[in-house]
């Protein structure tokens, strides 16, 4: 007992800004339970920042109630639960997590919620609707199952919100023909889960990005249904784009103009057509595709990667580079076989499409140019295996990076490609060309035979090499620390 009353007198005596911060974490249903800890703490819920509401864990407190009723339940606790707290409290984040239905009921209540939200002065609205909450989906005891919400922009105009998380919804734009619309307080916009298969949602996008005239950092994942996108946002400085995966791509483009750009992802982002346009500023790239090994993927890739050669970070993954190196080789000799090649593959999937395909997704000539290179790159994240197909990456990656500094080399795959390489290509030496490289570091370091082997030509062609670290990989629950090899 005495150990009890002294950690409660420790609590007590805790600054109320601690306090809150703590609380600040818990779901705001739990949050508000405490107020029967002690008399300090009856109204402290009252003055907490971060409003956090997920149905989920509040249907795994009432198993006993079937999903229509847990959530009529929990959307009435929510907005009592905003009816008591007072106006004037702060608010800096509003989350929710909601298994949202189209009925007019709970329609109202969402938009409630955030109009509540925004009126505070809510400087972060993350959002997630539906069956973007990796449930199982659930129908009502009448049979209705998820619908999409429907978010409206025209909420945060002079709004306070500067971070907007939106998963699992639509969303409808401000429309004005009096004057002309601004979204001023946004500055990092979130789209999760969105299906852009709609007739218009590739131009409500673009649109909504040319609002946003304060946007400085862009996230588009896991999205399908991409057609074409134009992003134009001159104060843009971090952009990251992911897809589905899309059955068809050679139709498909992407073109991006922002002069403030600094750093840029695609991941799994297959589009047929490219287009950057004045960004000057940027220094970062990560591309990452899956591991199909599919010609028309390689196309897609080193058109993209052709495009990235003044940054100074990259991250890339490295059976790319070995695929780069076997259709070098190849253009070496004859470029026109390499679209060859993929013009046979394209017809053989879609006979009845080959007047629109042809010429649509070749690889430009450039990339493979002897002059290629990234002239600016300082700093490489190489996503790897180790086997003799991944050494031939290494080594066109080298080559392409005169002025590289330094290298991850993450072990992320084992690839099973050497048998599509000729006997010429497997038979010659690798060579590293490594001038300016000091620095290595070998994530996920197992000591096996491959991995010796690296670290001996690393040693051997690193003419200013310092030193090369390795981080072991992690076995259980025991993560040993990095030494240098």
């Amino acid at each position: 007992m005495e150990t009890s009353n002294s950690i409660s007198a420790t609590i007590e005596d805790l600054p109320e800004s601690i306090l809150l911060h703590i609380l600040s974490f818990l779901p705001t249903t739990t949050a508000v339970q405490t107020s029967a800890v002690a008399p300090k703490w009856r109204n402290l819920w009252h003055s907490i920042p971060v409003l956090h509401f997920n149905i989920r864990k509040f249907h795994s407190c009432v198993p006993d109630r079937s999903a229509a009723a847990a959530r009529q339940f929990f959307a009435e606790l929510i907005s009592q639960t905003l009816l008591r707290r007072p106006r004037h409290s702060p608010l800096r984040k509003f989350r929710l997590k909601f298994d949202y239905r189209n009925y007019d009921s709970i329609r109202s209540y969402v938009n409630s919620w955030i109009r509540y939200a925004v009126s505070s002065r809510a400087v972060e609205l993350d959002l997630t609707f539906g069956l973007y909450l990796s449930v199982k989906a659930e129908e009502d005891d009448d049979g209705e199952t998820s619908a999409d919400y429907c978010f409206d922009f025209s909420d945060l105009i002079n709004s306070s919100v500067k971070v907007l998380k939106l998963r699992g919804c639509k969303f409808s734009l401000p429309r004005s023909r009096a004057f002309p619309i601004k979204i001023e307080s946004l500055t990092a916009l979130y789209l999760f889960g969105f299906d852009f298969g709609f007739v218009s949602m590739d131009m409500d996008v673009s649109k909504l990005v040319s609002l946003c005239v304060n946007l400085e950092f862009l996230c588009i994942e896991d999205v399908s249904g991409l057609n074409n996108l134009k992003i134009v946002s001159p104060k843009l400085k971090e952009l990251k784009l992911s897809i589905s995966r899309q059955t068809t791509l050679w139709d498909k483009s992407v073109e991006i103009f922002a002069p403030s750009l600094q750093s840029i992802s695609f991941i799994w982002f297959y589009m047929g057509n490219y287009v950057l346009k004045d960004v000057s500023s940027l220094i970062e790239a990560h591309v990452e595709f899956d591991s199909r090994e599919e010609l028309e993927d390689f196309a897609c890739w080193s058109n993209l990667v052709s495009l990235l050669s003044g940054v100074e970070n990259l991250t890339v993954q490295n059976m790319w580079m070995s695929r780069f190196t076997q259709m070098a080789e190849l253009a070496s000799d004859n470029f026109e076989e390499v679209n060859k090649m993929l013009e046979v593959q394209f017809d053989a999937e879609s006979e009845d499409n080959q007047e629109e395909l042809h010429g649509k997704l070749l690889v430009e000539e450039e990339i493979f140019s002897e002059t290629f290179a990234f002239n600016n790159l300082r700093h490489l994240v190489l996503l790897t295996g180790y086997t003799e197909y991944d050494l031939l990456g290494l080594e066109a990656v080298l080559k392409a990076c005169s002025m590289l500094e330094s290298m991850v080399l993450e072990y992320s795959y084992e690839t099973d490609f050497d048998d599509i390489l000729g006997e010429e290509i497997m038979e010659r030496p690798i060579v590293m060309h490594m001038p300016s490289l000091r620095l290595v570091k070998m994530e996920k370091y197992r000591g096996v035979k491959n991995e010796v082997y690296v670290v001996g030509l690393l040693k051997k062609y690193g003419l200013v090499l310092e030193k090369i670290v390795a981080y072991p990989a992690k076995v259980g629950e025991t993560l040993s620390p990095p030494f240098v090899l």
